[in-house]
């Protein structure tokens, strides 16, 4: 997150307006490893992988706020009907 995004993120939390509206993801597994093109095991697995993973979304999408931003969601990665 930028700092510009960080003081957005605080007038928001504060109730502020801001514009112009940001916009802001939570991107993990699956989405995440599927996008980037890898198995979501190796993702998991591999610290450089999954680095590398999320400086790609960043750089991909720099206006965007990734919320919490760099983080590895173990419970997400299961399916929830197996």
């Amino acid at each position: 997150m930028t700092d510009n995004q960080w003081d957005a993120l605080k007038k928001i939390v504060n109730g502020e307006s801001v514009k112009p509206l940001p916009i802001g993801f939570i991107i993990d597994s699956p989405w995440l490893p599927n996008w980037y093109g890898v198995k979501i095991i190796d993702y998991f697995t591999n610290d450089e992988i999954w680095f590398n993973a999320n400086l790609k979304a960043i750089n991909e999408f720099p206006d965007v706020m990734f919320l919490p931003g760099f983080w590895s969601e173990f419970g997400m990665c299961t399916e929830p009907s197996a």
